[in-house]
């Protein structure tokens, strides 16, 4: 996906979880003003995908599918 790849979701419980991730790494941007988070909306927006299709927790601990 990150090299422009499409990928083909057929089903709806299909996403991403990204997790184990300090508050800096979050909210850094680089130079162009994209956040981690902006970056993935780009690329699931790219490939079709809404952003409810994933999911930000900082730590593991207490996750719940």
């Amino acid at each position: 996906m990150a090299a422009g790849a499409k990928i083909n979701v057929t089903g709806t419980t299909i996403g991403l979880l990204v997790y184990d991730f300090t508050a800096d790494q979050r909210d850094r941007e680089d130079k162009d003003g994209n956040t981690l988070r902006k970056k993935l909306e780009k690329l699931f927006e790219q490939n079709e995908l809404g952003i409810d299709r994933f999911r930000f927790k900082g730590t593991a601990k207490g996750l719940a599918l």
